[in-house]
């Protein structure tokens, strides 16, 4: 039954959404924009009350609050080079 389970879930709830997407990007980008939008209106207070609290907190308890980039150049990089070997960044893109 877990097997089962496990098989649907990942097909139906990963893997095929996941393609819909791909081949759909530029639609539901359009389609879900305002949505995305109005959630981040909606959320940035709180998450900008919660990220000072964490980062005193840290500060009590002699921890680093400094922020670090969600993105390392190095995984940057990366991802201009895969996007490069399947052909999807151009080489006059990849050296820009």
């Amino acid at each position: 039954v877990i097997l089962v389970i496990t098989y649907f879930t990942l097909v139906f709830g990963e893997l095929v959404p996941k393609r819909l997407a791909i081949e759909n990007a530029e639609k539901l980008a359009r389609t879900f924009i305002g949505p995305i939008g109005l959630l981040s209106h909606l959320t940035y207070l709180p998450m900008r009350v919660l990220s000072f609290s964490a980062d005193n907190i840290m500060k009590l308890i002699g921890g680093n609050a400094t922020k670090h980039p969600s993105t390392s150049q190095e995984e940057i990089v990366l991802l201009v080079k895969q996007g490069t070997a399947e052909g999807v960044i151009q080489p006059v893109e990849e050296k820009l």
